[in-house]
């Protein structure tokens, strides 16, 4: 396996274009959002390689490959609804959150 010469240049700036985009949006998106809930769409990298995969080089995935996304898919919607349903709750009251303190301090 050899790299052509002349495939360097768009390659590095490929590598390079791709890695600030990601470390923009990873960072706005924090800004924005909570760090465990932008971290937990990371795995969604690889599902959209092997989709781009398929569509734009005919590579067809297998059904491990099928199964694998359709879990990470499945794992990310489950963790979304999850954390709508936590911030729709109300606020705990400080009747709820002083004993709490109080458990917390005796474990120390």
């Amino acid at each position: 396996w050899r790299l052509h010469p002349s495939a360097a240049l768009p390659i590095l700036y490929s590598i390079f274009l791709t890695s600030a985009f990601n470390y923009a949006a990873q960072a706005w998106a924090n800004k924005h959002s909570s760090p465990a809930l932008v971290t937990a769409f990371f795995p969604l990298q690889v599902v959209f390689s092997a989709l781009f995969s398929w569509v734009f080089l005919s590579e067809v995935p297998t059904a491990g490959q099928y199964a694998g996304g359709t879990l990470i898919v499945v794992g990310l919607a489950v963790l979304v609804s999850g954390k709508r349903a936590q911030l729709m709750q109300p606020p705990p009251s400080s009747a709820t959150v002083e004993p709490l303190r109080a458990v917390a301090a005796c474990d120390s």
